[in-house]
């Protein structure tokens, strides 16, 4: 579909909106965007959303503002003010957090962390990066996969085809024809 959209009007508009999802098809579209001096890419972060917040003075604005900020907490909000000049208010804080961890049944401040799953995140992020989390890992911890994949992905690769035998030895590895 996006071959047959116009290409030299002036007027041309492409929106093209999702959850990221991983390093996938929109990681891509992503990247390509921002090096296109043609094309203007704007990160959305949840914290833009009017309606999410928390009222202050209901008991779940007082259940999830109760914990002080933590240093991942401190760091996202001056990410967020230094990159898109935007305050995060502590109403905002509250819905978030509730995002992040809806139980909050903890009470140890400093035991609660409302850091979230990588599911989660890539729901809601505060900042661009925090869109293209590796979820689907069952072994790996995804934090790890994602610091991994930021330095070391990227589509410049060999394809390989591994064929196995009767016998070990009968295995074999060939480049991809595809």
């Amino acid at each position: 579909m996006r071959h047959s959209m116009a290409r030299t009007n002036p007027n041309r508009l492409f929106v093209d909106e999702s959850t990221a999802r991983g390093r996938n098809l929109w990681y891509e579209l992503w990247e390509e965007g921002k090096r296109d001096p043609e094309c203007i890419c704007i990160f959305i972060g949840w914290w833009s959303h009017p309606g999410q917040i928390i009222a202050r003075g209901t008991p779940s604005f007082e259940k999830y503002t109760r914990f002080p900020l933590s240093d991942e907490e401190k760091n996202k909000i001056r990410i967020v003010r230094d990159r898109y000049h935007h305050e995060i208010t502590a109403e905002q804080l509250a819905w978030i957090r509730k995002e992040m961890d809806a139980d909050s049944s903890e009470d140890d401040p400093e035991k609660k962390d409302f850091s979230g799953e990588p599911i989660r995140k890539q729901e809601q992020p505060w900042y661009e990066e925090e869109s293209w989390q590796q979820t689907e890992a069952a072994f790996f911890d995804s934090e790890r996969l994602n610091d991994q994949a930021n330095k070391w992905a990227n589509n410049k690769y060999s394809a390989y085809m591994f064929m196995a035998g009767f016998e070990f030895t009968d295995f074999s590895a060939i480049k991809s024809p595809n």
